[in-house]
């Protein structure tokens, strides 16, 4: 009778899971995550060279000499998100949809729009951090060696024009080249690391090689879109002259608010970024190091998950042209599960061999971010839930409300930081990052449940 029960429940339970992998893996979803793959290939390698790369520095530098090459690179990544529009996400919207029109003047007049913005907030970010230099090392005593980094950081500003690169290379479904690109680009980093170490060298040399590698994966990125470009205006050549300025914000009147709100989304970004400084502020450079390697490992994870979303989105958009929001919808809720439930896994994985890992990698000194490392490690499995959700706003554009939610999200997460950090250090820091991504989630959740619902009612009343 035992063995009746167990080949039941064994029948049983193949059952549901068969059903339930059937469910999940449709035919949108089998493409959203056969491009993830790709990304995650690239993201995962470049990942895990990057770790390296930290680790290298840190032990070498220790702790307060890091947290001071932390501090320089965090200002110099603060200014550039302040300038940026993020092309990127406008582009592949607009574009997706003359693409599909066949209207490839247009979707060329798109990039080019793209590209002139990139360059000019490229150039306007170098000045400003060159004059914010200037200023300070006339108003502060710094160490000669930081300012001369704080300066060199602007060869990594002035090639950062990868908000257009990007949306070339989504738009045409070239996610190899994102493969390429993430693991050549962590592979140079971790190369002229071990240039530095094996020549002995101390901050100077390392924060040479954090940049050289930076200039070299922005030019990389443009070579490899700048050849599909050139790939595609050949098989689609232009049939009327490239559009102006005006005239493409006149075509596409949706792309201003887009582009501004894209680029308050990631002025918010910036602001979160500035945790690293106010760490510096509050506690000591040796502690910015330690929350460091804290948010290095979360960012490894988001390496990981990050990929769905860039995935997600173009087909998002392209779903919604042919399809309609409750093809969205359903795309939505299926990657949700399957994202969200891998990321409980790499938790559980963290959980047991994430500190025996930092002590072994780092040392004893650097064990002690291991619980702020837990917490970004946590939040990083609640992004996996809810990444989705922010790509659905955007192709559903609620850009305006994804904005008003970065807004009270950041927020609320500067203050607990500031909070928590002064009653628990380097882990009270990482405890706040989970609690962005909870409330972040829990809103983006809310906004697109009540969205869905309007949608309904008004699909009713054409019905």
């Amino acid at each position: 009778m035992d063995h009746v029960h167990v080949f039941l429940m064994q029948q049983y339970f193949r059952k549901i899971t068969q059903r339930g992998i059937s469910a999940l893996v449709d035919k949108d979803l089998r493409r959203v995550f056969s491009n993830a793959l790709r990304l995650i290939g690239g993201n995962a390698a470049q990942a895990i060279f990057g770790m390296f790369s930290v680790f290298i520095v840190a032990r070498a530098l220790g702790v307060d000499r890091f947290g001071q090459l932390v501090l320089v690179s965090s200002w110099s990544l603060i200014i550039l998100q302040l300038f940026s529009f993020q092309t990127s996400y406008a582009l592949v919207k607009e574009g997706s949809v003359s693409a599909a029109k066949n209207d490839y003047s247009a979707l060329w007049s798109v990039i080019r729009f793209g590209l002139i913005l990139d360059v000019a907030t490229a150039a306007l970010a170098v000045i400003i951090f060159a004059l914010g230099t200037l200023l300070i090392s006339h108003s502060v005593e710094l160490d000669p060696i930081v300012i001369l980094l704080a300066y060199l950081y602007t060869l990594t500003m002035g090639t950062s024009i990868v908000g257009t690169p990007t949306a070339v290379l989504r738009l045409f479904g070239q996610y190899d080249a994102f493969v390429l690109h993430g693991s050549a680009s962590g592979l140079c980093k971790l190369a002229f690391t071990g240039i530095a170490w094996v020549c002995g060298g101390g901050l100077l040399h390392f924060g040479v090689a954090w940049i050289a590698a930076q200039v070299v994966a922005n030019v990389m990125l443009c070579v490899l879109a700048m050849r599909e470009y050139r790939k595609q205006l050949h098989q689609h050549p232009l049939r009327e002259p490239i559009s102006t300025i005006r005239e493409v914000m006149t075509k596409f009147p949706e792309i201003r608010s887009r582009l501004i709100s894209t680029n308050l989304s990631a002025t918010l970004r910036m602001v979160r970024d500035l945790d690293v400084p106010i760490l510096g502020l509050l506690l000591n450079p040796a502690s910015v190091g330690l929350f460091k390697i804290a948010r290095q490992v979360g960012a490894a994870f988001m390496k990981i998950i990050d990929p769905i979303f860039q995935a997600i989105y173009p087909d998002m958009a392209e779903i919604e042209e042919r399809s309609g929001w409750r093809a969205v919808a359903l795309l939505l809720r299926k990657s949700s599960l399957v994202v969200g439930s891998c990321g409980l896994l790499a938790v559980g994985a963290f959980a047991v061999l994430g500190k025996p890992a930092l002590e072994i990698g780092l040392g004893v000194d650097f064990v002690d971010s291991f619980p702020a490392a837990m917490f970004c490690v946590v939040g990083a499995a609640i992004w996996g839930f809810s990444q989705s959700y922010g790509a659905a706003l955007l192709v559903w554009s609620r850009h305006r409300a994804l904005l008003v939610l970065n807004i009270f999200a950041s927020v609320i997460y500067l203050g607990s930081l500031v909070l928590l950090t002064l009653l628990w250090g380097v882990t009270g820091a990482g405890l706040s990052t989970t609690i962005y991504f909870i409330l972040w989630s829990a809103v983006a959740m809310l906004i697109v449940r009540r969205e869905l619902e309007q949608r309904k009612i008004l699909s009713n009343q054409v019905g």
